[in-house]
């Protein structure tokens, strides 16, 4: 006998999800965490549309996902004791002191861990929108 969840659980579990690397907590933004980030992040989609690419292309054309990630380490390095101070709770001067290998890591996971609702963001807030409105769409 095979139980389904239902989209609420599923979306439900995927936004509370958490990871484990090493001693630090790796899980979605809050909405706090989200905020502070918006400009970095705002930055990164501007230098992802420069090049041409969309939220669609990112892990369904290789050519252009590579060039993503490219394009977003361009942005995100220079700021990664930002990113992970605010991802993860802890100050910018630990993230800063973080050994690269750790660093890279923990920004990969972080952005894992958000990119998915990033891309469904617009799609969440329209469906939001109108389950809200009086009489339906």
């Amino acid at each position: 006998m095979t139980t389904e969840k239902s989209p609420e659980v599923d979306e439900i579990g995927l936004l509370c999800g958490e990871e484990q690397v090493g001693q630090y907590t790796v899980k979605g933004w809050t909405l706090r965490q989200f905020q502070a980030l918006l400009p970095i992040l705002l930055e990164a989609l501007k230098a992802l549309q420069a090049m041409g690419i969309s939220w669609d292309d990112l892990g369904t054309d290789q050519t252009k996902t590579l060039q993503a990630v490219q394009a977003a380490l361009e942005v995100l390095t220079p700021r990664a004791a930002q990113v992970l101070a605010l991802s993860l709770g802890i100050s910018e001067d630990e993230a800063g002191d973080l050994n690269l290998a750790t660093a890279t890591l923990l920004l990969v996971k972080v952005i894992g861990h958000n990119v998915e609702h990033l891309k469904n963001l617009p799609a969440r807030l329209t469906a939001t929108i109108q389950a809200l409105s009086p009489g339906g769409s």
